[in-house]
C-alpha cells in the first residue's frame, strides 16, 4: 500500500504483526484484506514447496526437460503407489522370514544351496522359482533312473565276467577262491602270468646257455639244468667270497692308513719331546738354581768380605771362595770351616753380611733398608760392630733404615748410636702390644 519493497518473509511477518496488534484504528476491511493476503501467501508457499519437490523428483528420475508439472505429478503419484506396493511386499517377506527363522531355518545353508543350484541350473533361469527347480529335478530324476539301470546291467555283466575269469583261472591251474572281488581275480591272474613269463624267459636263456638238441629227452635237459645251477652256485659263492675279501682288504687298508698317520703323529711328538728334553737338560745344567746362587754370591763376594770383616768380632775368620761347603777360613792357618763348624754368632754375622751386600749391590732399588731384630743371635761385640756399620751406612749412603727390635737394651743402644742425626733424621716409634 505504501509502495515500499519487502521480501516475502518480511512482508508476511509485518502483516502478521498488524493482524495480531488489534489496533482500533484499522478497519474491518483492512483486517479482511490482510487475512486474505495471509491465506494466499500460505497457499503460494505450499505451491512453491510442491514445485520444489517436483523439481527434485525430475532431477533424480532423469525426466525430460519438456515434461510439464502435471506429467511430473502423475509420474510421482505412480512411483508413490509403486513404492507403497513394494513396501507392503517387503513387510510380507520380512514377516515370512521371521516365521521361518522361528521354525529354525538355516539361512547360511539356504544361501549355499541357492548358490549350488544356480551353478547347476545356470544364470539364465531364476532358481528362486519353484517351477524351474521342479522341472530340473524331474530331469535329474530321469537321468538318475537311467544311470541306475545302466549300473545294474554293468554289475550283472561284471559278475558274469568275474565268474568266467575265475573258471578260466581254475582251468589253468590258478588257485582262486569263489566269490572274490574282480580286482583280486585280476591280481591273481597277473601274478600267474608274470610267473609263467619268467619261467618262459628262464627256459629260453637256459636253452641258449646249455645248447640242447631238439631231440634230447627231458631227463637230459633236467640234468643239464641242475649242473648249470650247481656251477652257478659255485660261481656265486666264489664271487661272494671275493667281495668279502675285497671288503676286508679295504678295511685293512684304511686301518693301515690310520696306523701310518698315528705313527707319523707319534714320531713328531717323540721328536718334539726329545727336543724339549734336551732344552730342559741344557737349562738344568747351565741355569740351575745352585749355579745361579753361586754366580750371585760370587758377584757380591767383595762386598760380603768387606762387611763381614767389619761386623764380626773377634776377627778370627775370613770369607772363603763360595765354591764348596767351606764358606769361611781361619785367619791363622787358613783352615776351611763350614757354616756348621762356627758359632751361631759367626753364622748370623755372615748372614747379615750377605744381606747387606745384596742391599748395597741393588743399584736400582729404592734407598730403603728394612731390618727386623737382626742381632737376636749375635753377641754384644758383633752387635756393636753391626750398629757401627749401619751408622756409617746411613751417613755415607743416605739410606733410610727401618730398624725394629723387641730388646729394650738394644733399642736404647741403637738410639745412642743414631740420635746425633737430630730429630729431623732420627725418629723413635714405640709400638704397644
Amino acid at each position: 500500500m505504501c509502495g515500499t519493497f519487502h521480501s516475502d518473509e518480511e512482508l508476511l511477518r509485518k502483516i502478521s504483526a498488524l493482524v495480531a496488534a488489534e489496533d482500533p484504528s484499522l478497519t474491518d476491511g483492512l483486517r479482511q484484506a490482510v487475512q486474505a493476503s495471509r491465506q494466499r501467501a500460505e497457499r503460494e508457499r505450499d505451491a512453491l514447496a510442491s514445485l520444489k519437490s517436483l523439481e527434485r523428483y525430475a532431477a533424480s528420475s532423469g525426466a525430460s526437460d519438456l515434461a510439464t508439472s502435471g506429467e511430473l505429478r502423475e509420474q510421482m503419484f505412480a512411483k508413490n503407489t509403486e513404492l507403497a506396493s513394494l513396501t507392503a511386499e517387503l513387510e510380507r517377506l520380512e514377516s515370512a522370514t521371521d516365521s521361518l527363522s522361528r521354525f529354525g531355518t538355516d539361512w547360511v545353508g539356504y544361501e549355499n544351496v541357492r548358490s549350488a543350484a544356480a551353478a547347476i541350473i545356470g544364470s539364465e533361469e531364476n532358481v528362486a522359482e519353484l517351477d524351474v527347480v521342479n522341472r530340473h529335478l524331474e530331469a535329474w530324476r530321469a537321468d538318475l533312473e537311467k544311470a541306475q539301470s545302466a549300473s545294474s546291467e554293468l554289475r550283472e555283466r561284471l559278475t558274469e565276467l568275474t565268474s568266467r575269469a575265475a573258471q578260466a583261472a581254475a582251468d589253468a591251474g590258478i588257485a582262486a577262491a569263489q566269490g572274490v572281488a574282480p580286482a583280486q581275480v585280476v591280481t591273481t591272474v597277473d601274478r600267474a602270468s608274470s610267473s609263467v613269463k619268467a619261467s618262459l624267459d628262464f627256459i629260453q636263456e637256459a636253452e641258449e646257455l646249455i645248447n640242447l638238441q631238439v631231440d634230447q629227452s627231458f631227463e637230459t635237459l633236467q640234468l643239464a639244468i641242475e649242473q648249470a645251477i650247481e656251477a652257478f652256485d659255485r660261481a656265486q659263492h666264489a664271487e661272494r667270497s671275493e667281495v668279502a675279501a675285497r671288503t676286508d682288504l679295504g678295511k685293512k687298508t684304511e686301518e693301515l692308513h690310520e696306523a701310518t698317520e698315528q705313527l707319523r703323529d707319534l714320531s713328531a711328538r717323540r721328536e718334539n719331546f726329545s727336543k724339549a728334553n734336551d732344552v730342559l737338560a741344557r737349562i738344568t745344567q747351565e741355569h740351575s738354581l745352585e749355579k745361579a746362587t753361586k754366580e750371585a754370591l760370587e758377584s757380591i763376594r767383595g762386598h760380603v768380605s768387606d762387611i763381614f770383616a767389619r761386623i764380626h768380632s773377634p776377627a778370627e775368620y775370613v770369607l772363603g771362595d763360595f765354591h764348596g761347603e767351606a764358606l769361611l777360613s781361619t785367619r791363622e792357618g787358613n783352615h776351611d770351616r763350614g757354616v756348621n763348624q762356627v758359632s751361631t754368632g759367626q753364622r748370623a754375622a755372615l748372614a747379615l753380611s750377605i744381606f747387606l751386600a745384596l742391599n748395597r749391590s741393588a743399584e736400582r732399588a729404592p734407598p730403603v733398608m728394612l731390618i727386623d731384630d737382626p742381632v737376636a743371635h749375635i753377641d754384644d761385640l758383633n752387635a756393636l760392630s753391626f750398629l757401627d756399620y749401619l751408622r756409617d751406612l746411613a751417613v755415607g749412603t743416605r739410606k733410610q733404615i727401618f730398624f725394629a727390635t723387641a730388646d729394650a737394651k738394644l733399642a736404647a743402644l741403637f738410639q745412642r748410636k743414631f740420635e746425633f742425626l737430630g730429630e729431623d733424621r732420627f725418629k723413635k716409634i714405640v709400638l704397644a702390644r
